[in-house]
């Protein structure tokens, strides 16, 4: 079973991001250099399959060329159905070069392409301490941490990679989904909204006080200044990398960070908080979503948590995912999000927009 993830999934390109300097351990043997060479060559011009074929016929003939065993890694982890053998491949490089500060990092990437995160993380810290200038195994770091719910130590290495490496885009991407959920919080069980309905009451909760709103206000617009910086670091993303697959999603959850960070004011409306209005507003009607049937293959389970505004005209606007699911789920979620029907929120008589959080579970049984 997969754990819901926060906002993004880990990039699959590796471009030439690990890419090492130096020389290598060892001289292939007479005949195989040719074939090394051209499949260095295709995986530089991004023809990952025909550089896997020459780079495997190099191993072949030079059972120790380190180089390109390495190379053969880098060519296979970007065939998914390859990626036990990459790793394989990686493991072989060190084996004969066991400095090699790039294998190592290579082997941390596959590792965390796998969901072996212990694994990666320990193999992404030897590489770094053979070499700690390394982004992308700072990078690896920063995921790692990340899955822990770590937001800071993941922030933290995100940091670090795009300082040493501004053009690694997978960076900025750890570093949006850092801030999102250094705002967000940790991962909670049980789902939010059975913990709510266990700690109901009937009992009215008592009127805060103005020291106490004060303390949410400030809050509130420290939690949206994060969303901004979670915005700009998406931006930066999608200008480095405007092919990710699922750029559409992306950018519709840039222009809704950027609302949300705008300090509650959307095109000049004040969005309202649920301990902001009057009266708040009163669903009348929540479609559920069906399972894709890539996740019911998969197994998924898990809840798709929303952030929506329900606005005063009585459409939903901006949906923000806060924890996602793969194989369609989210996609599901939001689609059902924008079927919901309801009475907005009031302020003093006056219908307004407010701020709901929205949660789908998806359960097999």
């Amino acid at each position: 079973m997969l754990k819901p993830r926060l906002f993004l999934s880990i990039p699959l390109a590796l471009t030439l991001w690990l890419i090492p300097n130096g020389s290598f351990a060892h001289t292939p043997q007479a005949g195989a250099v040719e074939e090394r060479e051209r499949g260095i060559q295709l995986y530089r011009a991004k023809d990952y399959s025909e550089a896997a074929k020459f780079l495997k016929i190099a191993v072949k003939k030079s059972a120790t060329d380190d180089q390109a065993w390495y190379y053969l890694g880098l060519a296979l982890t970007q065939q998914p159905k390859e990626l036990k053998n990459a790793t394989k491949a990686f493991e072989t490089a060190i084996k004969l070069k066991p400095n090699s500060a790039a294998a190592h990092t290579g082997l941390s990437y596959v590792l965390l392409r796998r969901n072996k995160f212990s694994e990666a993380l320990s193999a992404a810290q030897t590489a770094l301490r053979i070499e700690p200038a390394i982004a992308s195994a700072h990078y690896v770091v920063g995921v790692v941490r990340l899955s822990a719910g770590a937001f800071e130590d993941a922030l933290a290495a995100a940091n670090e990679a795009t300082r040493l490496n501004p053009k690694l885009a997978a960076a900025y991407l750890l570093k949006s989904e850092s801030l999102w959920g250094i705002y967000v919080g940790p991962l909670e069980s049980p789902p939010l909204a059975e913990r709510r309905k266990k700690n109901s009451s009937s009992v009215p909760a008592p009127s805060p006080t103005e020291e106490q709103l004060e303390e949410r206000r400030r809050k509130r617009k420290h939690n949206e200044t994060i969303l901004g910086q979670s915005a700009e670091s998406l931006e930066t993303y999608l200008k480095l990398n405007p092919a990710d697959p699922s750029a559409a999603l992306w950018r519709q959850q840039l222009d809704t960070l950027k609302v949300l960070s705008n300090f509650g004011n959307v095109d000049g409306e004040v969005i309202r908080y649920g301990d902001e209005v009057t009266t708040k507003a009163r669903v009348l009607a929540k479609p559920e979503p069906r399972y894709t049937e890539e996740a019911r293959r998969a197994q998924i389970t898990g809840t798709v948590v929303l952030r929506a505004i329900l606005s005063a005209d009585g459409t939903i606007r901006h949906i923000l995912v806060i924890r996602q699911l793969p194989f369609g789920l989210t996609e599901r979620a939001i689609a059902a999000a924008r079927g919901i029907r309801f009475t907005p929120a009031t302020k003093d008589g006056l219908p307004v927009s407010m701020f709901v959080q929205l949660e789908y579970n998806f359960n097999l049984y």
